[in-house]
């Protein structure tokens, strides 16, 4: 017989209680005695925590000495106590690869019994985590540890129901808290591991991981849970860092493709018009009649002005992205400033034969950066005016919005934005652009600017559109009462 084989009987034949675990504590095989103490199976104990499960009341004082054995190979010996009551010794020693741990547990009887028991409570109230039993539905011990997480005393729950906990969870979180326990409970499991928000006495919001063991009786009902209780907000506030980091850096990634595919391709294509024209105009201009004189300088005006817009708005939408814009909220009038931005299309409007008609109300004041309002208006209404047919109309309105807002909306007659399209519409990291209705281009940077401005003002930009019928954008801006 093989050492290997000789090692593996030997683990699965003894009348010990053994488990091995990865350095971290996590069991990776079990025999059948420590089958019958942990009452699941080998293959369903794989993957659990020997700390959390056994060691129910010393889960960091075993993980510290769990680092202390993998490093200097020291042997750990330590003690636990079953919900059966039955205290245990458990004897740990690191494999020669620092890979694995063995460990070996064995009842603790007669004189070592006390003392044991002794050890046992001293480890408990010096816990760092919250040790809670429950008896028949109420507090029937809890760890001094409970005063620093909780806020409360272990006199103050003791007696009390179970419940009277249970209510100072966050209502965002309890409907699935009950729920996993009424599922957990209904399959008879033993071990259970959620995390939730929990109010403390004082009012503070914490987060807390739960490690619950159960028994129950031979009819399935739970008559005793000790539940391992620690403070994870800090973890939780490092996990939801680490998440908007990475959100922000797809962010910045999605901006910096979209800033160069502007440059590669939308910013390029105008000069070549202006180039082409401008050199025709120098190099034959004697042969060129003058009407078609006049045709290739109104495309280099229109393709000079759509650059020049399209730089503008490239320029505030870097400012923006590199945090070196202002936020400078001022009270304005918004019919007046809106009136102002209708007379810097109404020559585009007036071309194509598109009627913009201004409903909105004089009696609103906005409290908000007045620029940026200004950007967002000059791209809304060039938008309508380049995507509405010729002979259409744009109908801007203004509307009173949950007491404290104004929204202010431009309905036009134009082409309409499929379903697909307004999803990426207002995204970085989606490309959509499309031409006009007389191929007007665009760069799909306008919208995502105006977005980024509405919501720096506290407000929010929303998009209806049927196709082939027409859209209506709308944003809002914190509204002051107007005063007559």
């Amino acid at each position: 017989m093989s050492d290997s084989n000789i090692v593996n009987d030997f683990f699965y034949n003894s009348q010990s209680i053994n488990f091995v675990t990865d350095t971290k504590g996590n069991i990776l095989l079990a025999n059948k005695q420590a089958e019958q103490l942990l009452g699941i199976s080998e293959s369903a104990a794989k993957g659990l925590n020997l700390a959390r499960i056994m060691l129910t009341v010393i889960p960091d004082f075993f993980a510290n000495h769990i680092k202390k054995t993998v490093k200097d190979g020291s042997k750990y010996i330590g003690v636990f106590q079953t919900l059966a009551d039955t205290h245990y010794k458990i004897i740990s020693q690191v494999s020669t690869d620092k890979q694995h741990l063995f460990h070996s547990v064995l009842p603790v009887e007669g004189t070592e019994l006390e003392s044991t028991k002794a050890m046992y409570q001293t480890m408990a109230e010096l816990s760092g985590d919250a040790i809670t039993v429950i008896e028949k539905g109420k507090f029937a011990y809890i760890s001094p540890a409970a005063t620093r997480i909780f806020g409360f005393t272990p006199a103050e729950i003791l007696g009390e129901p179970q419940e009277m906990y249970y209510l100072r969870i966050l209502e965002e979180d309890a409907t699935d808290f009950y729920k996993n326990i009424d599922e957990s409970i209904a399959k008879r499991e033993r071990f259970q591991k959620y995390a939730y928000r929990f109010k403390t006495k004082n009012g503070q919001v914490k987060w807390i991981e739960d490690f619950v063991q159960r028994k129950f009786n031979k009819n399935g009902i739970e008559i005793m849970a000790i539940i391992n209780s620690r403070d994870i907000t800090e973890t939780k506030k490092t996990e939801f860092a680490l998440l908007k980091s990475q959100a922000d850096l797809r962010a910045a990634n999605a901006a910096k493709d979209k800033f160069f595919s502007i440059i590669a391709h939308d910013l390029k294509s105008p000069f070549s018009a202006l180039i082409g024209f401008s050199e025709l105009l120098i190099t034959q201009k004697e042969s060129i009649p003058e009407e078609k004189k006049d045709l290739f300088l109104s495309h280099i005006y229109r393709s000079a002005k759509s650059t020049f817009s399209l730089l503008e708005n490239l320029l505030l939408w870097s400012r923006v992205q590199t945090d070196r814009i202002k936020f400078e909220p001022i009270t304005y009038n918004i019919k007046d400033v809106i009136e102002q931005n209708i007379a810097i299309v109404v020559g585009n409007a007036e071309n194509k034969q598109i009627e913009i008609s201004n409903l909105a109300s004089k009696d609103f004041l906005v409290n908000a950066d007045i620029n940026m309002t200004n950007t967002v208006l000059r791209n809304l209404l060039s938008n309508a005016v380049k995507f509405t047919h010729r002979g259409g109309k744009i109908t801007i309105s203004s509307d009173k919005f949950r007491n404290n807002f104004v929204k202010i909306s431009f309905a036009d007659t134009g082409v309409g934005i499929s379903d697909d399209n307004i999803s990426k519409i207002l995204k970085i990291d989606q490309s959509f652009t499309t031409y006009g209705t007389e191929k007007e281009k665009g760069s799909g940077l306008g919208l995502i600017l105006c977005n980024e401005f509405v919501t720096i003002n506290g407000g929010k930009m929303t998009i209806k559109s049927i196709q082939d019928k027409g859209s209506v954008f709308s944003f809002t801006l914190k509204l002051k009462a107007f005063d007559q």
